[in-house]
């Protein structure tokens, strides 16, 4: 009865023991699910991190067009490698719509404004809403996709 059950014990023993390099498998599956293109924010040790457009990624390095030119980023020096997207972009439009309908909504019923003084707070609500929305199109998603 204990034979099988020290087996087993054993065996995760040696598993654990013979671990993979986990390190090269994180930075392949990251080179093979990047697009050229995608924004990346690269934290590097000891410099600033960069932000740029992914261009390609081997073995020992990882490529992104930043300022107008390629920069080549040493894998021993990434500590973290987040994905930067937009998911919706879609905020002025959105909030420049909520802003007119709830601005027409509070001076629709309105008996002291006359059309002109409604179409202006329409405007203004649609104006204040885009503002909003465009503040909250400036805020992307982050996804981190390689860590040291």
């Amino acid at each position: 009865m204990q034979c099988p059950i020290i087996a087993s014990v054993l065996f995760a023993a040696a598993a654990a023991l013979t671990e993979p390099d986990l390190q090269s498998d994180l930075w392949e599956r990251m080179a093979s699910t990047l697009v050229a293109g995608d924004t990346l924010l690269v934290e590097r040790d000891g410099h600033p991190a960069l932000t740029g457009r992914y261009v390609s990624a081997d073995s020992n390095q990882i490529i992104l067009w930043v300022d107008a030119s390629e920069r080549a980023v040493r894998r021993d020096e990434v500590a973290r490698v987040i994905k930067l997207s937009r998911p919706h972009r879609h905020g002025v439009l959105v909030g420049a719509l909520v802003g007119a309908g709830i601005a027409g909504a509070l001076f629709a019923t309105g008996e002291d404004l006359d059309a002109g003084g409604r179409a202006l707070w329409v405007s203004i609500g649609a104006a204040s809403g885009a503002a909003v929305g465009l503040r909250a199109d400036r805020y992307r998603k982050r996804e981190i996709i390689y860590v040291r």
